[in-house]
């Protein structure tokens, strides 16, 4: 991270990752149903539904300065037939690893050292020192993940405009209005967590979507130049005066916290809607059917 003589052009790196897979409720035949009546025209065959990504014009994501909104019009388009639409997101840290891999990593290095940690031999205080490091190192993990899902936000109509460096206030005054939405907890969205990979989201649009429908995920990051000067608190240990870690809160400026950057990884599923009355039905049997 670098700052000007300022202390405003704070300088993060990010990346973003889209695919798209397409899920098929089944194979539709084409099947001619026959009035008694001669007049009558045939059924119109089932169209099964097609979708695909699209990218419109943005913003570089190469660097992302704080207080100016990065624009994302990333986003899927049904091509043929109707159907629901969900988005499987991983947030990444900056050398591209899921962030729910490096949580892992760190509780999966706290239990070795607890395993190993016996407070009858003299090398405990060594590793009871790791696993409060490690601690550290997790809960921060945790704090940045936590501080970037809030930098994904949805914008509504045509007349959100930033013109003007971005700041947490301009954000809450556009979320108020109802003209900007943060993170992906919203009205029209099914939101699916688990806790066991808290950076990862599963988010099923509850609309059905018709042919030339586009739906994007989010359409802007945003990092409000507030950051520069705002900090972040989380639990955790630090080494007193007399060498013992002793548990404490720690304090760190968001965009220190927010580091080298950080990255997600979208993909998208899209299954028929011709034989399912809602969203979470239909994907609960493309599920269960093995699609």
């Amino acid at each position: 991270m670098s700052k000007d003589k300022t202390g405003t052009s704070s300088i993060v790196r990010t990346c973003l990752t889209v695919g798209l897979l397409l899920l098929s409720a089944g194979a539709y035949g084409a099947k001619v149903y026959l009035n008694k009546n001669t007049d009558a025209e045939p059924a119109a065959a089932p169209v099964p539904v097609k979708a695909e990504y699209v990218s419109g014009e943005q913003d570089s994501l190469d660097s992302v300065v704080a207080g100016t909104p990065v624009k994302c019009e990333r986003a899927v388009k049904i091509t043929q037939g109707e159907g629901y639409l969900r988005y499987n997101i991983q947030l990444l840290d900056s050398d591209g690893t899921p962030l729910d891999d490096k949580l892992q990593e760190k509780l999966d290095e706290k239990k070795a050292l607890e395993d190993m940690a016996d407070p009858e031999i003299s090398s405990y205080r060594a590793f009871h020192e790791g696993i409060c490091w490690a601690t550290n190192d997790y809960n921060q993990l945790a704090a940045k993940g936590e501080l970037v899902l809030n930098s994904f936000c949805r914008s509504f109509g045509d007349d959100v405009e930033f013109t003007t460096p971005c700041s947490e206030d301009n954000i809450s005054k556009l979320t108020d209005s109802g003209e900007l939405e943060v993170g992906f907890d919203t009205d029209d969205l099914v939101v699916l967590k688990n806790e066991e990979h808290p950076f990862t989201r599963t988010v099923i649009f509850s609309k059905k979507l018709s042919e030339g429908d586009v739906c994007p995920i989010y359409d802007h990051i945003i990092l409000p130049y507030d950051w520069n000067f705002a900090n972040t608190i989380y639990e955790g240990f630090m080494m007193n005066d007399e060498g013992d870690m002793q548990e404490c809160n720690i304090e760190i400026n968001n965009m220190e916290l927010v580091g080298e950057g950080f990255g997600i990884k979208v993909t998208a599923d899209v299954v028929d809607a011709l034989d399912y009355p809602n969203a979470a039905t239909a994907f609960k049997s493309a599920k269960s059917a093995g699609k």
